[in-house]
């Protein structure tokens, strides 16, 4: 059901961990160099790869709950465990940004580190909508 407005709050969330990642910057150094999001697949660092592929699991859970419409219940459910690893994103971006040494490389944080953040909101309205349907739902059977 693409009318309803969980349907919009969880693409936009998915649209944000999958794509809009891509064309914003996480962070700036000293000297320049800016740290992207493609960065986090061609760095050493294993934190950084782990955090980029729970970026694209995250995108991939919200548009699996879009198809969920029928089960409410699974999609509250998809929505509660997208919502813990969008959280567990923002703890290892900050750990990472705040662990480098004296922040030499990077001194500047950039609006990417606040996307997951974005999109916990977006999971947060959506699973409100989600369950005043449910409550609508269970009312409509309790008359008949």
């Amino acid at each position: 059901m693409i009318q309803r407005i969980q349907t919009v709050y969880l693409l936009c969330a998915s649209l944000i961990s999958g794509v809009v990642v891509l064309f914003v910057n996480f962070g700036q150094s000293s000297d320049g160099s800016v740290l992207n999001f493609i960065d986090f697949f061609n760095n050493d660092s294993n934190l950084l790869l782990t955090t980029g592929l729970l970026f694209y699991l995250s995108s991939l859970l919200s548009f699996i709950a879009i198809f969920l419409y029928l089960k409410r219940t699974k999609q509250l459910l998809i929505g509660k465990i997208n919502l813990a690893l969008n959280l567990l994103i923002i703890f290892m971006l900050i750990y990472y940004l705040q662990s480098l040494s004296g922040e030499i490389l990077i001194s500047m944080k950039g609006i990417g580190v606040a996307l997951p953040l974005f999109t916990s909101v977006l999971i947060l309205l959506a699973n409100k909508a989600i369950r005043k349907d449910e409550n609508l739902v269970k009312s409509v059977d309790r008359l008949r």
